[in-house]
């Protein structure tokens, strides 16, 4: 699947897997509210936007995908084979029975909703949502990295942990633990309640390693940022090299990265806004250049298998790996394009281009910040 574009996450079997209960589960919230007489359905679509960035808001989507029946079908079963709180709500029913759609947005139509409505929809919103993205963390089925990523691309909304981490997660805790106090049968993951007792974020895994008879195979994880380096990244990268390099049971690493667009893309947009003065500038650099530095350390040799194009950070970590390997045929495969935003490398690739392709290509190559292809790359000793 990750061959052909797609973006596959592991889930063990249970009735509705990792993705349609979040999705079906979200717009019985949504019914409920309207069920409750807490905001009409174009309130909730729009509060829904708003708060969870959903592209369309749910009552949107179930008349774009004609998802009425089926979604009755699925809440009805959930009931089951989850937990209580699923059913099919009267609205829905009565839905289907009539094949009405829903009362929607108009397409760029902004909603206006009352402060008191608006703040009634969000925290009961933000409730389900953590709720029903914890309890089936909590169910084994799937984890926070895999949920984190799927529900964010799939779905198309804020990814639910990372939301968690940015509201706080004791404050995320107690909006679940005031829906469910609300809602008979809606359980408190306690995957949460553990994190809050914790004091701490979710640590969400970005770059993931899995060993396989010896080789440990380390991938960079963030396909809607075509795996674009932030500080995370950068900090998993270390690490797992760190760790790596005290395990007696590898003997050789293969840095990839996930998807067969981008290796890494280079440093994420955001991360990069942030530096605000020379200073951080620099501090930044220098973390980067501490992280990128413990793969050429590594006493295992680093196989990098350029899955895509490397750009930036991304043509920096291949350069720290003993060796590169790219499909032929790429007509863009590297870059080092930093000229281009008025700045020049930061993460050793002054430093380790020209030792690999000699001074004066390297000095093109930085100066004009011009792509290269596979063919290249293999011609030029990279």
């Amino acid at each position: 699947y990750e061959a052909i574009g797609k973006i596959p996450i592991r889930v063990r079997s249970r009735y509705g897997y990792a993705l349609d209960p979040v999705f079906e589960g979200m717009f019985l919230a949504s019914a409920l509210l309207v069920e409750d007489g807490i905001g009409s359905t174009k309130e909730v679509d729009q509060v829904a936007c708003d708060v969870l960035g959903y592209t369309v808001g749910p009552f949107t989507a179930m008349n774009l995908t004609g998802g009425n029946p089926i979604t009755a079908v699925g809440l009805d079963n959930y009931h089951q084979k989850i937990h209580s709180w699923y059913r099919t709500p009267e609205i829905l029913r009565q839905a289907v029975a009539d094949e009405t759609p829903w009362e929607v947005p108009a397409r760029q139509e902004r909603v206006d909703v009352s402060e008191q409505t608006f703040s009634h929809i969000r925290d009961a919103l933000l409730g389900s949502f953590f709720g029903i993205v914890g309890e089936i963390v909590d169910s084994n089925i799937s984890n926070v990295a895999d949920m984190n990523m799927a529900v964010e691309i799939a779905l198309d909304v804020k990814a639910p942990f990372g939301l968690m981490n940015s509201l706080g997660v004791q404050e995320s805790l107690e909006l679940v633990e005031r829906y469910a106090a609300d809602h008979p049968g809606f359980p408190v993951p306690e995957c949460i309640r553990d994190q809050a007792r914790k004091g701490s974020s979710f640590s969400i895994p970005l770059v993931l390693r899995e060993d396989v008879d010896g080789i440990a195979h380390v991938t960079i994880r963030r396909p809607r940022q075509l795996n674009a380096l932030n500080q995370d990244a950068f900090d998993q990268i270390e690490q797992h090299f760190r760790a790596i390099s005290q395990d007696d049971d590898v003997v050789g690493v293969v840095l990839s990265g996930f998807g067969i667009k981008a290796f890494v893309s280079g440093a994420d947009v955001a991360f990069l806004a942030r530096i605000d003065s020379a200073s951080m500038g620099e501090a930044t650099s220098r973390k980067s250049q501490s992280s990128v530095q413990t793969i050429e350390d590594c006493p295992k040799p680093v196989i990098c298998a350029l899955n895509g194009l490397a750009f930036g950070g991304g043509n920096e970590i291949a350069m720290a790996c003993n060796a590169r390997i790219a499909r032929s045929g790429q007509k863009v495969l590297v870059g080092q394009p930093e000229v281009n935003l008025g700045i020049i490398p930061g993460a050793g690739g002054t430093q380790r281009l020209p030792r690999l392709v000699g001074v004066e290509k390297a000095a093109e190559l930085l100066r004009t910040g011009r792509t290269v292809s596979s063919a290249e790359a293999l011609a030029i000793g990279l």
